[in-house]
């Protein structure tokens, strides 16, 4: 007698991941497992950026394969092709902090996209995906990016929070930022964050393509 298969929910339904919010081009989504915890047998189908808020030791597994034991530093970016690629899985939390990271669906490119990757101080281009560029953004306090001639829409998933301000043409706010906050922009749009913190701020940039 074979085990009855799983049953399988979607990524959405998943009781671990929280939604954070939608619009045409991103389904954003917060993951927390605590230790020892397991999410339900849940199925990818969107490409998806990930960035881990903290460290972790998890245990990944595929339905119907082997197993995937191993550590997932802060700061990981991880970029899914999950709709060429579509996945069903389940994770368990194996160590003894919770596992927290921030899910990015890509649902589709906005109408005005970068063709050359963005430069600034405090930014690094972390990878080039087909759908996304990916940046790592460190400001020490006071440090800022400059003016920047951001010609994409993106999300800035922040790691270390911090006090930030964000400058554009329509003046200037401050913001109170927390692990795991995340901002959307509509672009072209020229911004200028600075971190006015006492603490270095980090944070990844993401550009839809």
């Amino acid at each position: 007698m074979t085990d009855a298969p799983p049953d399988v929910v979607s990524v959405h339904d998943e009781p671990r991941h929280r939604f954070r919010f939608r619009n045409d081009h991103a389904y954003v989504y917060d993951v927390l497992i605590p230790p020892a915890d397991v999410t339900l047998y849940h199925s990818h189908n969107e490409d998806t950026l990930y960035v881990a808020i903290a460290g972790a030791h998890v245990c990944n597994q595929p339905l119907g394969q082997d197993a995937q034991i191993g550590d997932v530093a802060k700061g990981t970016i991880m970029v899914m092709p999950h709709r060429t690629k579509p996945i069903v899985h389940q994770v368990t939390n194996k160590g003894d902090a919770d596992m927290r990271l921030i899910g990015a669906e890509i649902l589709a490119s906005p109408p005005v996209v970068a063709e050359t990757a963005l430069s600034a101080p405090g930014l690094t281009l972390a990878s080039e995906k087909p759908r996304v560029r990916t940046y790592t953004v460190v400001l020490e306090p006071d440090a800022s990016t400059g003016d920047m001639a951001c010609a994409f829409s993106g999300l800035l998933i922040v790691i270390s929070g911090g006090v930030i301000e964000i400058a554009g043409a329509d003046g200037a706010r401050t913001l109170s930022l927390s692990p795991g906050d995340a901002i959307w922009h509509d672009g072209p749009v020229r911004q200028r964050l600075t971190n006015r913190g006492a603490a270095p701020f980090e944070a990844v940039l993401g550009e839809w393509r």
